[in-house]
């Protein structure tokens, strides 16, 4: 709809392998952060099953280097064990982006589409995208140190890192 977005790419921690008391911090530590905000956000998860052919083929190239017989029959263990998990079930990558508009910017997130109409002021179309574009990046930046609470650390895509996510995202198989 032409309007302006920025994207985070946001890491992610093992819920499960905290204690339960970890788990509950974290929980209203996040319940906090999604109460405070005062823009809208969109939360991507990206889900791909991990293709461990190469990984698998470093390991039998490292063993084949290895002098030390204990090496050589610990490292094959482990390739063997990675072989029956891949087989047993598929081994998935999920990566996690917040996506934040250009109302996130503009704090007209709480506006009437009327409103927001009428109180556009007259700006040339560089100085509007520059104005938006500052304010997007002050929103992300302010979210990205909001999170960073929770042990979550966010970098913003540039260009490349755009494309190459919208691409695959539109071509899963390749």
């Amino acid at each position: 709809d032409g309007t302006k977005r920025v994207i985070l790419m946001v890491n992610s921690i093992n819920f499960n392998l905290k204690s339960p008391d970890e788990q509950t911090a974290l929980l209203n530590t996040f319940q906090n952060f999604l109460n405070s905000l005062e823009f809208p956000i969109q939360i991507l998860v990206q889900s791909r099953i991990l293709d461990l052919d190469a990984y698998l083929k470093s390991l039998q190239q490292i063993q084949a280097t290895q002098t030390n017989e204990l090496l050589q029959a610990q490292t094959q263990d482990y390739i063997d064990f990675l072989r029956e998990l891949i087989g047993v079930t598929n081994i998935m990558s999920k990566t996690f982006y917040i996506i934040l508009s250009e109302s996130a910017a503009s704090g007209a997130g709480n506006q009437s589409i009327l409103s927001s109409w009428f109180s556009r002021k007259p700006t040339t179309p560089g100085t509007q995208f520059k104005d938006v574009r500052g304010k997007l990046i002050n929103a992300a930046n302010l979210l990205a140190g909001n999170l960073s609470g929770m042990g979550l650390h966010c970098v913003l895509l540039n260009t490349k890192e755009l494309i190459d996510l919208l691409y695959a995202t539109y071509n899963p198989d390749i």
